[in-house]
């Protein structure tokens, strides 16, 4: 193998890494704005199901706080109710 072939093959390689954790990162912050639709009715609530993966790694995590206040953040700054499960 040529070092033009090699070299291709592993930039092609980090644009996937970089292509899936950027999903990865969109798909966890957009909780806040999909929770804030779900909160106003403006969405059903199932669609909240979708973020399940989400709960099941802050609770192995414990990171219940860090998200808790996300998502507070998001309720405060759209100037939502905020519901029972963030008091």
């Amino acid at each position: 193998m040529s070092d033009e072939t090699t070299g291709k093959s592993g930039k092609t390689w980090h644009y996937v890494v970089g292509w899936l954790a950027s999903l990865l990162l969109v798909y966890v912050l957009s909780l806040g704005p999909v929770f804030v639709l779900a909160v106003r009715k403006a969405l059903p609530e199932e669609v909240l199901n979708a973020y399940a993966p989400v709960g099941w790694v802050v609770d192995a995590t414990d990171t219940k706080a860090m998200l808790l206040a996300y998502l507070n953040v998001w309720c405060q700054t759209t100037k939502t109710d905020i519901p029972w499960l963030l008091r």
